[in-house]
């Protein structure tokens, strides 16, 4: 009897061996119980393990410093309305269109000369475009010949062309045409005879206006004159002891003006 229990405890403990073995996951330990033959096979399960923690990556926030754009406040520009076209459109200046002035006259003939002096008159119709009237009188050398002489005393009238539009200040250059009414008076102190006549001349030429301000300028001017017209009486009672100097009075002797004046213009 005795034999057969202790088979029989040792077949349990042989199971409860290889129980543990199998279950060696889940039984961390076994054992018999008991007194004398009689045993019991305990088996002590393994402590429960140990929570799985599951690491997760940190999120770690770092700050990030975004650089605000620099926003640079450009100063406004208003947009005006434009000013009218006449304050806008080039001024033009005030040119004076009346001129009034005094001037040394001169002819030279093919036989003699004649100088004196005269008066004139000038207005602007437009920036370009003038009328000229203009009173003279001349005279042959009383120097070179005391006893004999020509007298002239002329009344004209021209119209007159500038190259470009007047301006108040500077270089005014022009063209002129015109008629000029010639009194002729010859004398001879020694028989105390005169004589006149008239004639008419055509008178063209140019010559340049120099305004030194709006109100003053200085005039040249050269023209060629020929008569067209009127009587003509060699050097009348001058004979020709006495004539020499003294522009005659043939239709066919012509002249060469030169005048110098000075005007002022309103």
């Amino acid at each position: 009897m005795r034999h057969v229990t202790s088979t029989l405890l040792v077949s349990l403990v042989l199971a409860s061996l290889s129980f543990i073995d199998s279950a060696s996951a889940q039984v961390c330990g076994g054992g018999l119980i008991g007194v004398g033959p009689i045993g019991i096979g305990v088996m002590i399960p393994c402590p429960p393990p140990p929570p799985v923690y599951v690491v997760r990556p940190r999120r770690v926030i770092r700050p990030v410093y975004v650089q605000q754009p620099v926003i640079v406040q450009q100063p406004v520009q208003r947009t005006l309305p434009p000013p009218p076209a006449g304050i806008m459109g080039p001024q033009e200046q005030f040119v004076p269109r009346l001129t009034l002035g005094v001037m040394m006259d001169s002819s030279s003939y093919d036989d003699g000369g004649l100088v004196g002096g005269g008066v004139y008159a000038r207005y602007l119709l437009s920036s370009q475009f003038a009328v000229e009237g203009h009173v003279g009188s001349l005279s042959s050398c009383t120097n070179c010949n005391e006893v004999a002489y020509r007298n002239d005393a002329r009344v004209g009238v021209a119209g007159m062309y500038f190259l470009n539009p007047v301006m108040p200040v500077g270089m005014n250059l022009y063209v002129k045409g015109g008629l000029t009414v010639n009194n002729i008076t010859f004398s001879n102190d020694i028989t105390w005879e005169s004589e006149s006549i008239s004639q008419t001349n055509l008178e063209i030429g140019g010559g340049v206006e120099w305004r030194l301000t709006p109100w003053l300028s200085l005039n040249v001017e050269v023209t060629g004159m020929g008569s067209v017209g009127g009587e003509e009486i060699g050097t009348g009672p001058i004979n020709e002891q006495l004539s020499p100097g003294i522009p005659s009075s043939d239709i066919n002797n012509g002249a060469v003006n030169f005048r110098l004046g000075v005007s002022t213009h309103f």
